[in-house]
């Protein structure tokens, strides 16, 4: 980059700053350690600005411009949570993964931006502002080979000027959940290390060169996603990356689990609203008579009904599901028993292979088994009569396979709502 005279004794005048909080330059040399401005050239090539921030292990290079673009904002810098450092027009929120410190997974979503109106998201390791908030905050901690800027990575959000400002949280859980879903590792917000814990922390051991599973690679080397095709905020969102969080297979059938538990009451409402206005729609050419009353009392009792956590599951099945392609993702001794129950001929299904009665079978027996594992797994300790639906401990990976399409379907289900019937 081109650096005027100007421009080299604005950066000196923030370099002298970022100095009384220990973000030194490695060496001075080259213009950048010049004082005798007179003997300059009116413009000099600089390339990169070198920095050493405390106790990183390698030295933080960034280009002239971006460091003006960074320091000319430095004034409003603050801390908003243990997550969040921002200055007025540029967010920057620290995440970590199950994958971190896997470099091919760092690559990968690293490579993703997103954009919207007024507004550009980009994934990025050694976050400046993190880096110089943290060093003046003493967030660092040599022994244990966490550095102020170097072991971090964020979501950095730019806003333009005049744009309005979005639920920066809510939008930080919307890209956190692609993430996840694009890389099959859960991606989540984090405060950085509890230096306290960090013992514990640093016991965990993990190869840096292991390569990492080609499936979790963006599709395209750089992708950039438009903000507008993520789903809408809801804590199904956060469960989700929980869930992919878990290592234990029974944990994690739980979480998935929850998000059924979840959306099932909104289902078994928009069900039940569906109901009453097709009744209500024939008042002007039926008779307003006690049966027509009692029929709403039954479409009533049918909701009530349909809140009974022995139902939940079915609702949300029933109404968010295409349960067809989920015949062959059965565990194999499920599988069996689900086809002798409903009498179907093969263990791959098509819509040609079904009919509405075994339809609605399939949907039932699907949901059987998950409230009666879900069951199995949370009273295990407890007096537990088995039902013959749960699924052996065995069968949990395959059968967490089946959720995350399962969720999937409802995240999708509840995008398609309109805006007041969304959770």
């Amino acid at each position: 980059m081109k650096v005027s005279i100007e421009q080299l004794k604005e950066i000196q005048s923030y370099l002298e700053m970022l100095s009384n909080d220990g973000i030194d330059m490695p060496d001075e040399g080259g213009y950048l350690g010049e004082k005798d401005y007179d003997e300059l050239p009116d413009e000099m090539e600089i390339d990169e600005i070198c920095l050493d921030f405390p106790d990183d292990q390698e030295v933080f290079g960034i280009e002239p411009e971006l460091f003006l673009v960074y320091m000319r904002e430095i004034k409003t810098l603050r801390r908003v949570d243990g997550v969040i450092v921002r200055t007025d027009h540029i967010i920057q929120a620290t995440i970590s993964s199950t994958r971190v410190g896997f470099t091919s997974f760092e690559e990968a979503i690293t490579s993703y931006t997103f954009v919207g109106d007024g507004i550009d998201v980009s994934i990025i390791k050694q976050p400046f502002l993190v880096g110089v908030l943290n060093a003046k905050e003493g967030r660092y901690n040599e022994d244990f080979g966490f550095g102020a800027c170097e072991p971090y990575t964020a979501i950095e959000i730019r806003i333009e000027e005049g744009i309005d400002e979005p639920n920066v949280n809510e939008l930080i859980e919307r890209i956190c959940f692609y993430l996840t879903d694009r890389t099959g590792a859960a991606v989540y917000p984090w405060e950085g290390p509890d230096f306290k814990e960090l013992d514990d922390i640093m016991s965990e051991e993990y190869d840096e060169d292991e390569e990492y599973e080609d499936e979790t690679s963006p599709e395209d080397e750089n992708e950039n996603v438009e903000l507008s095709s993520l789903p809408h905020f809801s804590p199904l969102l956060k469960m989700y990356r929980q869930a992919k969080e878990a290592n234990d297979p029974e944990i994690q059938f739980l979480q998935y689990y929850k998000m059924i538990e979840y959306v099932s009451p909104v289902v078994a409402k928009s069900v039940a609203y569906e109901h009453l206005n097709k009744r209500l729609d024939m008042l002007p050419r039926i008779s307003r008579d006690h049966k027509y009353l009692d029929s709403i009392l039954a479409v009533a009792r049918k909701y009530d009904k349909d809140l009974r956590d022995d139902t939940l599951a079915l609702a949300a099945i029933e109404n968010c599901v295409d349960v067809v392609p989920l015949y062959d993702m059965l565990p194999k001794r499920m599988l069996k028993k689900v086809k002798g129950t409903l009498k179907l001929q093969n263990d791959t299904l098509t819509d040609e292979d079904i009919n509405d009665e075994q339809l609605m079978g399939l949907q039932k027996q699907i949901a059987g088994i998950l409230y009666s594992t879900r069951n199995s797994i949370v009273h295990a300790k407890s007096n537990y009569e088995e039902t013959g639906n749960e699924l052996k401990e065995d069968e949990l990976v395959e059968a967490n396979d089946m959720m995350d399409v399962i969720v999937h379907s409802i995240i999708n289900w509840n995008e398609r709502q309109p805006e007041g019937y969304r959770v």
